[in-house]
């Protein structure tokens, strides 16, 4: 193995650590999901007001963007796709 070679694999190796710490710091804001949600999953939404989840919705549609989702209080349909990234499952 050359030095450059062996060079390379360090700094690989040490941007791949940098990027697991990185992640454990941001988990708690962002959900890690391991795949998609599946239609009637029920599942929490950030809210841009105060970066809270709140709980009460259910998938009904599962998009190549984001999901379609319903409120489970009246049933009504979110009139937007929400982004992965502003939900997850629901854990209770």
């Amino acid at each position: 193995m050359t030095s450059l070679t062996m060079l390379k694999t360090i700094s690989a190796d040490a941007q791949n650590s940098e990027m697991d710490e990185l992640s454990d710091l941001i988990s708690p804001l962002t959900p890690r999901m391991s795949g998609r949600l599946s239609v009637g999953q029920p599942v929490e939404v950030r809210t841009h007001f105060v970066g809270e989840w709140v709980h009460g919705f259910a998938v009904q549609e599962v998009l190549r963007d984001g999901y379609r989702l319903t409120r489970k209080s009246d049933g009504s349909t979110l009139p937007v796709v929400i982004p992965e990234v502003e939900i997850r499952p629901a854990y209770f």
